[in-house]
């Protein structure tokens, strides 16, 4: 077996409906290769984009969320004296 195969691969299909491919796309990238040179030649940029795609952080009836996604994370009340 060459060592560039893989063992198994999935369908184009199947990975069109990734939270990777739609970052990846969302980014600007066209293609594994690309998204591997992006995370090594720019990993302030891309951790900085990676919080942005995963973390959403809104004010909801004065307090401060996190959002992960659909689901909420966390809230801080926001009337803290500190």
């Amino acid at each position: 077996m060459a060592a560039d195969k893989w063992i198994s691969e999935p369908s184009r299909k199947f990975v069109e409906r990734t939270n990777v491919y739609r970052f990846m796309k969302r980014l600007g990238l066209s293609n594994v290769q690309d998204f591997l040179r992006f995370t090594r030649d720019g990993p302030e940029t891309f951790w900085s984009e990676t919080l942005k795609e995963i973390l959403i952080e809104s004010i909801h009836r004065g307090k401060l969320c996190s959002v992960w996604r659909w689901q909420t994370y966390s809230c801080l009340r926001g009337d803290t004296n500190g």
